[in-house]
């Protein structure tokens, strides 16, 4: 089932919609990351999934051992719960959530709404300052794209945003997304001697393009 929820912050300064979409986004990716279970990179994930408030990981098997992430009552999975949203406007955000759990949308929805569920994530002194930072990179990214004027060939207002896969390894991190139901894969880059934080694996575009230009330009 499909769960639809609009959220209307004409009463409220922009600053209000843009945290709702950044903490969207946040809890898009946690509920995407993954890994594969091998030693070397279970240690790394395990301490990064130590730096982000209320999550835990836990094993999924799908032939091969799998690890994702439970946050608060959620264990996640690649099945579990699938979501996207549509921006559209400065003020009014459109969610959809799918899932065949109708407990697991009202949870969803209750993270995504109530302030206290919140997804902090750096939150250790020693945190991984490139990965965390790269996914913050990302998500202002989306955020300041979705704010572009709808005749701008880069903008994602009123264009379906969805997060299907984040792979985990030790050196780079691989996020798979869809706007409009078009794939692009990108690749970010947790090594400091690499050039580019990021690069597009698949699906170039306008709005990859724009959007990896605007990851490799934070300063």
């Amino acid at each position: 089932m499909v769960f639809t929820i609009r959220y209307d912050f004409n009463n409220f300064p922009r600053h209000i919609s843009n945290d709702f979409l950044k903490n969207l986004l946040k809890l898009m990716i946690v509920s995407k990351m993954n890994t594969r279970f091998k030693p070397d990179v279970v240690n790394y994930f395990k301490e990064l999934i130590n730096q982000i408030n209320n999550c835990e990981i836990h094993v999924v098997r799908y032939g091969q051992p799998l690890l994702y992430l439970k946050y608060h009552e959620i264990e996640f999975t690649d099945q579990k719960i699938s979501s996207y949203f549509i921006r559209r406007n400065d003020f009014i955000i459109d969610v959809f959530i799918e899932s065949i759990d109708k407990e697991h949308i009202k949870l969803f929805d209750l993270f995504i709404s109530n302030p206290s569920y919140k997804v902090l994530w750096n939150t250790s002194v020693n945190y991984d300052k490139s990965l965390f930072q790269l996914f913050d990179y990302f998500i202002d990214s989306i955020n300041n794209l979705t704010l572009l004027g709808s005749t701008n060939s880069n903008t994602l207002k009123e264009k379906k945003f969805g997060i299907r896969n984040v792979n985990i390894t030790k050196n780079s991190s691989f996020i798979e997304f869809l706007i409009d139901e078009n794939l692009i894969i990108m690749e970010l880059n947790q090594r400091k001697k690499i050039k580019n934080r990021c690069s597009i694996v698949f699906g170039h575009s306008n709005i990859s393009n724009a959007l990896f230009s605007s990851i490799n330009n934070f300063r």
